[in-house]
């Protein structure tokens, strides 16, 4: 009897035990409502206009001595800042003819392309708020020539495989921030050098501005 007692105890115990794992416990839930992610942009403006992110120049006519100035005014409207840049494209040298005064001059190859590219050189200068500018260093004394010849390969404004620069970075930009970029162009005259073989020549080439993430 007293056997019979235990077990049945035991199997009390037992389901006892079982019964405590279906009771529910203590909870609290809080719900986060409204969560919105959203991207941020990244707008350049190149002279309070959105779609002139290519600008075209065209140098010429030109004598020895001339020398310009070009300047666009970078703008970011977008909600992050971006790293704004310039970029050349590949130039373009046009000898277009080869009238008298060029035949027999001292460089001059008589055919494409043009000699004027190897004369003309580039500063490029940077300013924010009206301050002072700020000279992008050169890859020459005398400024970037315009049209370079590396390894057989024409490259311009410096852009050396290897040693020169695929763009031209400036001061990142925030919300509304501006920075001005100005080309300064010339033709490089030596003294005593005579350019005849760049009579007539012409130069081509596209300024790219890019604003990427920083």
């Amino acid at each position: 009897m007293k056997r019979i007692i235990i077990a049945l105890m035991a199997v009390m115990i037992t389901v006892g035990l079982v019964g405590i794992g279906t009771y529910a416990v203590f909870s609290d839930t809080e719900t986060s409502l409204g969560n919105t992610f959203t991207a941020g942009t990244l707008d350049l403006k190149v002279d309070d206009q959105d779609d002139a992110n290519v600008v075209f120049v065209t140098i010429g006519p030109i004598k020895p001595g001339w020398s310009d100035r070009y300047s666009w005014i970078l703008k970011n409207v977008g909600t992050i800042d971006g790293q704004p840049s310039l970029e050349f494209s590949a130039i373009t040298n046009n000898e277009n003819d080869v009238i008298e005064p060029e035949v027999g001059a001292a460089g001059e190859s008589g055919g494409e392309p043009g000699e004027l590219g190897g004369i003309l050189r580039m500063n490029i200068y940077w300013r924010q708020g009206g301050g002072s500018w700020n000279y992008i260093s050169s890859s020459t004394s005398w400024g970037d020539p315009i049209l370079n010849s590396v390894g057989g390969k024409t490259v311009g404004l410096g852009l050396i495989p290897g040693g020169g620069r695929p763009d031209i970075k400036l001061p990142v930009l925030g919300l509304n921030d501006e920075v001005e970029v100005e080309l300064r162009p010339f033709w490089h005259s030596p003294a005593g050098s005579i350019h005849n073989q760049a009579q007539s020549d012409s130069v081509e080439f596209d300024i790219i501005f890019h604003l990427d993430q920083s």
